[in-house]
């Protein structure tokens, strides 16, 4: 997570996103990137560095959009499960209330490629286009 944390800032920074808004953003690339790794892997038992490697590569796109930035990451797990969103994880869990907290809209969506599921990309979008150029 570090490192997409560091180069969600590097990013940032060379669009002229001020520090606030940056450390936001970091928070929900951070949440982002464990929620993939977290529903990559199925066991109640945090994995081991060798169930970790077999986890697919996962993608993180930083996108400006209209109201900011979106936050991509894209993970190839096989494993087609239910996507998250607001509305259907527990009100209760620390990555929602981050999620709702620091981002404008969240949420998931299953990718498919020629009729097929590929794997899915979980998103924020963080409002920064205020603080740009600041």
């Amino acid at each position: 997570m570090g490192i997409a944390r560091l180069q969600t800032q590097s990013v940032l920074v060379s669009w002229g996103v001020g520090p606030s808004k940056i450390n936001d953003a970091r928070l929900v690339t951070s949440e982002l990137i464990a929620d993939a790794v977290r529903e990559s892997y199925a066991s109640e038992q945090p994995p081991t560095y060798a169930e970790l490697a077999a986890i697919a590569t996962l993608t993180l796109t930083l996108r400006p959009v209209s109201l900011g930035v979106a936050i991509e990451v894209f993970d190839r797990n096989p494993n087609r499960r239910r996507p998250a969103s607001p509305e259907n994880t527990p009100k209760s869990k620390y990555g929602r209330l981050l999620l709702n907290g620091l981002s404008t809209d969240w949420g998931a969506v299953h990718v498919v490629e020629k009729k097929r599921y590929v794997g899915q990309m979980v998103w924020a979008l963080v409002n920064c286009r205020a603080m740009w150029n600041q």
